[in-house]
């Protein structure tokens, strides 16, 4: 056993910390959401903001420090997967720090001062950022499993197309009549 197996290990089972953690949130929400309505976000932000430092971050530094660490280690070449996928983990980084730790103190600032509603439309909108940020780990996974080149231009294409419709889908208001939706 080498130093970039160790490395490897590292990075996969953060990853799947990371991943796997945020997916399975998403999909809680989403289901408290549709069965008990806009207040079960405020349970689901509960349980999550504890979780921000002491499991997300601390997976998701570990998942991008021995992702590089095997790049400089291993002297891979940056191609197409790589490029897109460090891009992706930006984004997600961004939105983490960015978004979802203030967001969660918002909220629970909010709830301290009695504002119910508001802490339930700011925690809907949290919810938006976790399912985006499912969609783009999930894109970081078909990268890194299906590694498509800078020859591959459409693969490459495709999971970007992919991205940027789930984030207009998310993230665009819906303009649908009241009772339509």
């Amino acid at each position: 056993m080498d130093l970039l197996s160790v490395l490897k290990f590292v990075h996969v089972a953060s990853a799947i910390a990371w991943v796997g953690g945020g997916t399975a949130f998403a999909a809680l929400a989403a289901i408290l959401v549709a069965r008990e309505g806009r207040r079960a976000a405020l349970s689901v932000g509960k349980l999550l903001q504890p979780m921000g430092n002491v499991w997300f971050m601390p997976a998701s530094l570990l998942t991008l420090v021995s992702g590089l660490s095997l790049f400089i280690l291993g002297g891979w070449p940056i191609d197409g997967w790589s490029s897109l996928a460090l891009a992706l983990v930006g984004v997600v980084l961004a939105i983490g720090f960015g978004v979802m730790n203030p967001g969660g103190a918002k909220i629970g600032a909010l709830m301290a001062a009695g504002e119910v509603a508001k802490a339930e439309h700011a925690a809907m909108t949290l919810l938006r950022f976790g399912r985006f940020e499912a969609i783009c780990m999930a894109a970081i996974v078909a990268l890194m499993v299906l590694k498509p080149s800078f020859d591959e231009p459409v693969a490459l294409f495709a999971i970007a197309t992919v991205v940027a419709v789930a984030a207009a889908l998310i993230f665009v208001p819906d303009r649908r009549p009241a009772a339509l939706t």
